[in-house]
């Protein structure tokens, strides 16, 4: 009796152990959902070509400044949000206004992430490099990058990222004798993007 009574004391015991056990590692696995926000500065350069007026390609040399701000939700190692944010671009200013999605590849102090952004670059530059009136459209940037923990909420990273923006333009010919034309047409830019930036959650 005795004997039947210490095993099932004993299975008791075990349960309970392994029953707490199992609670402490679901919350502490467990991801929880917090507000974050992203705030970088970014240069972007040109690469490859760009169409021309004349269906020519010349080499992109466009570089863009950049400084922008997302600000979203937290959940585990995924962060979804909206951004907002200012391009200096030769003499001229757009506003580039984008979704954000990233993802940390493992937990930890510091990481690898990787983000992509979707959005559209509102704004108009006067001239293009062929002179024409020139208005912001969609883009896209996907790229990885490696944050460094300073404090339990504030994280430090670096980013680079390669980014695909698209344009319209127009401008006005002088065709035969003196009868004139406008012209619309397509840019598509290639840029890679270095950024260094400040995560706070």
């Amino acid at each position: 009796m005795k004997t039947t009574r210490l095993i099932i004391c004993f299975g008791i015991s075990l349960f309970w152990i392994s029953d707490v056990a199992a609670q402490t590692k679901d919350s502490l696995s467990k991801p929880y959902t917090q507000f974050c926000s992203r705030n970088e500065l970014g240069v972007l350069f040109g690469v490859g070509t760009v169409r021309t007026p004349y269906d020519d390609f010349v080499s992109n040399n466009e570089n863009i400044l950049e400084l922008s701000s997302s600000n979203g939700i937290r959940y585990g190692r995924l962060f979804a949000g909206v951004g907002v944010g200012i391009r200096k671009w030769d003499k001229h200013f757009l506003l580039p206004l984008f979704f954000t999605l990233s993802a940390n590849l493992w937990e930890g102090k510091n990481s690898l992430f990787l983000q992509v952004d979707l959005g559209h670059q509102f704004g108009t530059r006067a001239a293009n490099r062929f002179g024409d009136k020139e208005t912001g459209s969609f883009f896209v940037a996907y790229g990885l990058g490696y944050d460094w923990s300073v404090t339990e909420n504030l994280k430090l990273y670096l980013k680079a990222s390669v980014c695909h923006q698209s344009m319209k333009a127009s401008g006005t010919y002088t065709g035969l004798g003196p009868s004139t034309s406008v012209e619309t047409y397509n840019p598509k830019y290639l840029f890679f993007r270095l950024s260094v930036g400040v995560r706070i959650h």
